[in-house]
């Protein structure tokens, strides 16, 4: 009987002991994450090279002189899928006021040009499924959460990064505003 308590007990605490080191890692991956976002905001943007969907080759500096949003997502994620309305909607109100909105997919071409068949999105999308990954780090992405989005200004500069989730059309307005 007391063998079985101090099995339970010895269990309990070993559980414990790994909950919090888990925890104890979250946060310090966390917090490096942080750091990195910090360090990037007015910083020049990383340049990058990608294909859009209809395999044309576009760079980055293609959007130069214009505020630049890149959002970073993907056909299987279920925020970036409930966050593309509120992207169009704002592509559509800021597309003639010097601002660009780039998806950047976590997939192939044909995958995107798939899904877009059943919601369509207005803005350019550029595509590669294991270059992203690698440019979303660049991007302060070190936890590679999907959506992420950052926003440039006309100089090239990174001004802010949305790594929380979904990103609202009121939200982004709210950011872009101060950069026209």
């Amino acid at each position: 009987m007391q063998s079985n308590i101090i099995k339970i007990l010895s269990l309990i605490l070993a559980l414990c002991a790994g909950i919090g080191s888990y925890s104890l890692y979250k946060l310090q991956h966390e917090e490096v994450a942080t750091n990195t976002v910090r360090n990037l905001i007015n910083q020049p943007r990383p340049d990058f090279t990608l294909y859009d969907i209809d395999k044309k080759l576009r760079n980055i500096n293609e959007w130069d002189g214009k505020v630049t949003i890149l959002n970073f997502w993907g056909t299987w994620c279920p925020p970036c899928i409930k966050e593309i309305p509120d992207l169009n909607a704002f592509y559509a109100e800021y597309k003639d006021k010097n601002i660009d909105l780039i998806g950047i997919a976590h997939d192939t071409p044909d995958k995107v040009r798939e899904f877009m068949q059943k919601i369509p999105m207005q803005y350019t999308q550029l595509v590669d499924p294991l270059l992203t990954v690698e440019l979303s780090k660049l991007y302060g992405n070190e936890l590679g959460t999907l959506p992420y989005t950052v926003v440039i200004d006309s100089t090239g500069y990174i001004k802010y990064i949305h790594r929380s989730g979904i990103i609202s059309k009121d939200e982004l307005s709210h950011i872009v505003e101060p950069l026209l």
